[in-house]
């Protein structure tokens, strides 16, 4: 499981008088080594962004030296930082004597279910609830289809400052149990639930990030989460399936307030019903917005109501979808925007290439205007196009619609990064269009 070589910090060659340091220095130079900033944990990658080489270091520090490992035995601190990336006996060991070792002090656990050993997975499972009162950030992952009932969450976390349960978004997730984080959890920053239902019992005073999957959750349950997270400011919810507003479909009972929110994500299917209840939403501060293909062209309603707050706007092209002229109509309705990024997910080269007319048809409706320029390009300050494919034609009017809608001596400047699959000949035309329209671009590939 650890197998890279030591930090050169770790070194056996340190000279003798280091060696020797006191036992209290000594400790407190183990705790400065084991500790680092808190990784940042991405609940759209696999489960490799945690810190390994962090996890490794106390058992570095514990083989150095025997003086060193008695040390490294009795400072817990340095044990906290628990990474379990599957269930087989040495990982099993390991997750507790970490706990052990640990004593009180606050964990950092990062586990990854897997049922190549159930028997070791759900020893590990235990373990690691028995210890909930310490934990500070824990991420469960759970691989597609795995089947497990999951009841560790309905505990006492005082703790807690960051949870994340992860699953792909395609699984099958209907026999796995829900269930609710109903302790209160006071310190909760950053909260992910992945395919599951976890609500609070009392307010989340603290939380600023959350990230809902629908599949888990009713609209009654997401109205009530909202409703007790004042502080959030990023708000990121996934829709399962396409619905459409029925009178069954319970409208918040009162006005969702989240005077901080300042981004707002919206992916997976059309959200209907989410988009009805947008005269309920009181987002003041709302000025960032993330959503991905499917849902860009329902969003009117949520568009006028927020027209003059949005300043960054983000499309998560899905190649398994289609964009249009009406996708790309509905963003020259945000008057204001000052940052586009548009990017692409592609599944495979063929599709990238099939879709290539739909990308260039909704570049078409935003670039063209009355008059031969685009209103939506006219404020533009930022322009971002991320593993966008296109053809060498559509290429080249992509950029001559652009020089023809920024071409005005008034007009501040204007920045634009382009990534991924572009033709050879983009520099050179990258230089013309910027000495033309002073434009800075900063093609990158």
């Amino acid at each position: 499981m650890y197998s890279e070589s030591a930090p050169p910090i770790l070194s056996t060659n340190w000279p003798s008088p280091l060696v020797n340091l006191p036992f209290e220095l000594l400790q407190e130079v183990f705790s400065h080594v084991a500790h680092a900033a808190d990784d940042p944990w991405d609940e759209h990658k696999p489960p490799v962004d945690c810190d390994v080489p962090r996890a490794r270091v106390p058992y570095l520090l514990a083989r150095i030296y025997s003086k060193w490992r008695e040390i490294a035995l009795h400072t817990p601190s340095i044990w906290t930082y628990i990474y379990a990336g599957d269930c087989s006996d040495p990982t099993r060991d390991y997750v507790a004597t970490n706990l052990d070792r640990s004593s009180q002090m606050p964990l950092c656990i990062f586990f990854t279910y897997t049922d190549s050993n159930l028997n070791n997975a759900h020893e590990m499972l235990c373990n690691i609830e028995l210890n909930g009162h310490r934990w500070r950030r824990f991420r469960l992952h759970l691989p597609t289809d795995i089947q497990i009932s999951i009841k560790l969450l309905l505990q006492s976390t005082p703790l807690l400052e960051e949870l994340i349960v992860s699953q792909p978004h395609g699984s099958d997730s209907s026999y796995i149990e829900r269930f609710s984080l109903l302790p209160a959890s006071p310190r909760l920053r950053r909260l992910v639930c992945g395919p599951f239902r976890i609500v609070p019992a009392a307010q989340w005073p603290n939380l600023d990030y959350l990230n809902i999957n629908l599949r888990g959750y009713s609209y009654a349950a997401l109205w009530d989460t909202l409703a007790h997270t004042p502080s959030l400011r990023e708000l990121h919810v996934f829709f399962p399936f396409s619905e459409a507003v029925t009178p069954q479909t319970p409208a918040p009972s009162q006005d969702i307030n989240l005077p901080l929110l300042e981004t707002l994500g919206i992916f997976g299917h059309p959200c209907h019903t989410f988009c009805a209840w947008t005269h309920y939403f009181k987002f003041p501060r709302l000025n960032r917005l993330v959503v991905s293909t499917y849902c860009c062209y329902i969003l009117g309603d949520f568009f006028d109501q927020f027209v003059s707050q949005i300043k960054y706007f983000k499309l998560q092209y899905e190649l398994s979808s289609h964009l249009s002229r009406t996708d790309g109509a509905a963003l020259v309705q945000l008057k204001g925007l000052e940052e586009l990024e548009i990017c692409a997910v592609p599944v495979d080269c063929d599709a990238a290439q099939w879709r290539s007319l739909d990308v260039y048809m909704f570049f078409d409706s935003f670039f063209e205007g009355p008059d031969g320029a685009a209103p939506l390009l006219r404020e533009l300050r930022r322009l971002v196009l991320d593993r966008v494919v296109l053809d060498d034609l559509q290429w080249k009017h992509v950029f001559l619609m652009m020089e023809q809608s920024r071409f005005r001596d008034s007009d501040p400047l204007f920045e634009c990064t382009v990534t991924g699959p572009i033709p050879y000949w983009v520099n050179e035309r990258f230089a013309a269009v910027a000495q033309a329209v002073r434009i800075t671009l900063k093609p990158e590939q």
